[in-house]
């Protein structure tokens, strides 16, 4: 099909086994009377999984605009939509056509974003109440799904740059200009976006080690409050406890006095902890 429609169109001699290649990421090359660009569209496998990666391939002349993908276009009812309910958004010329696209494609990735913010503070809470592994894991998933939802839009930039070029033979500077720069503009916010959300996934991370670190120390200053306040006693046990012949330390008053030493020097082990702010 796309070789008919290539001769048809008279598209340069091999872009049709371009588009049938697989992903390759966003390019963008220029002929004579039309304009190649390839996309990428990402499909995550579910919330914060693997991301996959399916190429979108649009061939663009003054009056046409073809789009070929492997995989359905998860824009592409709100882009027809948007095309029959506004007529006179779609001119003759396909210069608009591909910038409603192009639009829609920034829209989806902007839609994969959005709910990032709410995830990392739900995240940071976490971090901060919770000890389990799953945690761990999450903040893991979280930051992967990120940097490669980043790498997949930052490939997109020297595209969205180009259009600024005077050499496409399709693009009527006075009308599309605007919108085109309007596209550079939200892109480069996404990105700055999906930046500062990687960021604070790392912030997060730090937080949960944070915590982790505070629990240790919590549970080695209990242990060590412990072992202080066992030893006097333990020393004072095997002392009593030590047999030997003619000490008075098998007597009723010398056991008194065992039970009265215990007391007293756990009781002034817990005031000098508990003064000085330990526990």
């Amino acid at each position: 099909d796309l070789r008919a429609v290539g001769a048809v169109l008279r598209l340069e001699e091999g872009l049709e086994r371009t588009a049938v290649a697989g992903w390759r990421g966003p390019a963008l090359d220029v002929f004579r009377d039309h304009v190649y660009l390839g996309a990428t569209v990402a499909h995550p496998d579910g919330p914060h999984e693997q991301v996959r990666a399916s190429q979108l391939d649009l061939f663009v002349g003054r009056d046409f605009l073809v789009t070929a993908h492997q995989r359905p276009l998860p824009f592409a009812d709100r882009l027809l939509a948007r095309a029959q309910r506004s007529p006179e958004l779609v001119p003759p010329e396909a210069a608009f056509l591909l910038y409603l696209v192009l639009d829609e494609l920034l829209a989806y990735y902007e839609g994969l974003s959005g709910p990032v913010e709410d995830q990392i503070e739900r995240m940071e809470e976490r971090a901060l109440t919770e000890t389990a592994e799953g945690v761990l894991t999450d903040i893991l998933r979280l930051k992967r799904y990120l940097f490669a939802l980043g790498r997949l839009v930052e490939q997109h930039r020297p595209v969205f740059a180009a259009f600024g070029r005077p050499d496409l033979p399709f693009v009527p500077r006075d009308v599309v200009d605007p919108y085109y720069r309007d596209l550079q503009q939200r892109l480069e916010r996404l990105l700055d976006t999906l930046r500062a959300g990687q960021e604070a996934v790392n912030g997060t991370f730090d937080i949960y080690v944070s915590h982790m670190a505070h629990r240790t120390n919590h549970v080695m200053r209990l242990l060590t409050i412990v072992s202080t306040v066992l030893l006097p006693a333990s020393i004072i046990l095997a002392l009593f406890g030590t047999s030997f012949d003619g000490l008075p330390l098998y007597t009723p008053p010398a056991f008194a006095l065992m039970v009265l030493a215990l007391v007293a020097v756990t009781t002034a082990i817990l005031v000098t902890f508990r003064r000085n702010g330990w526990f």
